[in-house]
């Protein structure tokens, strides 16, 4: 059994995902990190929280990723792509759950063996996580990461895919601001 962290903004292609690992056999999700990304932070988190109820997953703890890049900027969001709820034509419910810090990706680290994060978002809340604390980070087995385009364009620009183009560092005075160094 591989225990797996997922690392999300939530959109229909995210819910599938999660569906996926839920269901398969030889899969453990051990934690959900929500994220901005196709829409705010707030959104995801309530989204994934709905989606993790519906599939009588509310034992996994749901945990509280970025809410923006590094750059402080205000996100630009994809409305049009998963909805304006970011889960089609779904209005998920606000009610009460519980909402972990950051800090429980490391205890999920320290607690799991053989630990694989999927980050199926924008890379913001992996990039701090391996900023906060690199030595853990080194614990996991592996990180898989779903962005960017090949041999088809972009989604957010002719060359460009959003989780890749909008996220840890979106904006030109970040870019500088790093390449420079």
């Amino acid at each position: 059994m591989t225990n797996v962290l997922i690392f999300t903004d939530i959109g229909v292609d995210d819910t599938f995902a999660l569906l996926y690992a839920f269901n398969h056999p030889d899969i453990r999700v051990v934690g959900v990190v929500a994220g901005f990304g196709n829409v705010s932070k707030e959104k995801v988190t309530r989204n994934a929280y709905y989606v993790l109820k519906q599939m009588k997953k509310e034992n996994i703890p749901l945990i509280s990723g970025a809410a923006r890049s590094f750059s402080g900027d205000e996100p630009t969001y994809y409305e049009e792509i998963h909805g304006i709820s970011g889960l089609g034509n779904i209005q998920t419910e606000i009610e009460k759950f519980t909402l972990y810090n950051f800090d429980k990706v490391f205890e999920i680290i320290d607690e799991s063996e053989d630990l694989v994060i999927v980050n199926m978002g924008r890379l913001t809340s992996l990039a701090m996580a391996y900023i906060t604390s690199p030595e853990r980070m080194k614990r996991t087995s592996r990180v898989v990461i779903m962005g960017g385009a090949f041999l088809v364009p972009g989604n957010v620009t002719p060359y460009a895919e959003a989780n890749f183009f909008r996220g840890p560092c979106c904006s030109k005075r970040c870019l500088r601001q790093y390449w420079a160094e």
